[in-house]
């Protein structure tokens, strides 16, 4: 099991990841996560260009995110140790800190099979939107997580989170016809 003392401490790592030439960018494919970058990760410890946060120490928005070139504006992709209870919860839950209440990632859809072209099961995903505690209740919020996984009962203890950070669309202003005044 890896717990956040073996996690690089986030004042040892760049907030700014490495240069790459213009027009790269990381799109990788569901079994690509889990079959390159997450299985690489378990059984090498490369992480290639992917850091390693525990995402589920705060809230979304005020974790130290990585600025990495190649990934697109507010998106990140982090190793992240997933919580011991939240093995087989619903939630993963976040906890407060000073003025915020916390909050949980809520699951928004079942543990899906990512397969290779043989249909072998290689991994799984599961989607997630994070609620923020505001006066006890709880809001949705725009955070939307993907949590990828290698099989059941091996390497429960680590996974791939996709984040994002969801921008809201500006609703433009009805356009008035523009009227003379015939006086």
């Amino acid at each position: 099991m890896i717990s956040d003392r073996d996690l690089p401490n986030i004042d040892q790592l760049s907030l700014k990841a490495p240069v790459y030439p213009p027009g790269s960018r990381f799109l990788p494919t569901e079994l690509g996560l889990v079959r390159v970058h997450l299985r690489n990760m378990v059984t090498m410890n490369k992480t290639g260009f992917i850091t390693t946060l525990n995402i589920y120490n705060d809230e979304p928005w005020l974790l130290n995110h990585i600025n990495n070139d190649l990934f697109k504006r507010n998106e990140w992709y982090y190793f992240s140790p997933r919580n011991t209870r939240g093995v087989n919860s619903v939630n993963r839950t976040v906890p407060g800190r000073r003025e915020s209440e916390g909050g949980r990632w809520q699951r928004t859809s079942g543990q899906e099979a990512i397969m290779d072209k043989n249909n072998k099961v290689e991994g799984y995903k599961e989607s997630f939107v994070y609620y923020k505690k505001v006066n006890g209740k709880e809001d949705k919020t725009c955070w939307v997580m993907t949590e990828y996984s290698l099989l059941e009962g091996v390497h429960d203890d680590l996974v791939l989170c996709y984040i994002r950070g969801k921008i809201e669309k500006k609703v433009e202003p009805k356009q008035v016809p523009k009227v003379e005044n015939n006086i």
